[in-house]
């Protein structure tokens, strides 16, 4: 899930590490225990982290945690790019995330990259071995790792129905922590 690609941090050019994290959104869960969500993102409905996954790489694994605490293996210097999805089996949901810091001492200067043009490659029934080569969008927050620690961050999340109408609009806290790894 993690590996290293070209990273532009903090407007520098160069080669950095990129440690992939991703958010899955329990939407239903949500939903069903928040029938009365407001839809105004400037007045989200707060919950607990529980409805939230995170999925990072860590020492040879994966980690999977819920409970608002995520804790990431990164270097120090890396990129960290934090993207989300909404677990909904007939992808009747969308989630739009916010993410803010509480400060930039473990992690600073978090910005949304959207890539119009990135590359998607998507398996083919005829020849499983050949994925052919899609233009797709992507998405996500990236954020500079520059020190071992934790930091709180809040995240905000609106959800939507697949014609693009807000059924609500939630705010939970999540506890980042990063540990050191090893460039190799």
């Amino acid at each position: 899930m993690s590996d290293r690609q070209a990273c532009k941090s903090s407007g520098q050019t160069g080669t950095d590490d990129i440690t992939d994290v991703l958010l899955v959104v329990d939407t239903v869960t949500l939903l069903k225990r928040c029938p009365d969500a407001g839809d105004d993102p400037a007045n989200p409905t707060p919950v607990d982290g529980d409805c939230c996954y995170g999925i990072a790489s860590g020492i040879g694994q994966l980690q999977g945690i819920n409970e608002g605490q995520l804790c990431i293996e990164a270097p120090i210097g890396a990129c960290l790019r934090l993207r989300w999805a909404p677990l909904a089996m007939r992808a009747e949901y969308a989630v739009l995330l916010s993410l803010e810091l509480s400060d930039e001492q473990t992690f600073g200067h978090a910005r949304l990259i959207v890539d119009e043009q990135a590359t998607s490659y998507v398996p083919q029934s005829a020849t499983p071995m050949q994925p052919a080569r899609r233009s797709a969008s992507d998405y996500f927050w990236q954020i500079d790792v520059k020190a071992c620690g934790t930091v709180e961050a809040t995240i905000n999340a609106l959800v939507t129905d697949r014609d693009a109408r807000i059924l609500g609009s939630f705010q939970w806290p999540l506890h980042l922590s990063v540990t050191s790894a090893m460039v190799g």
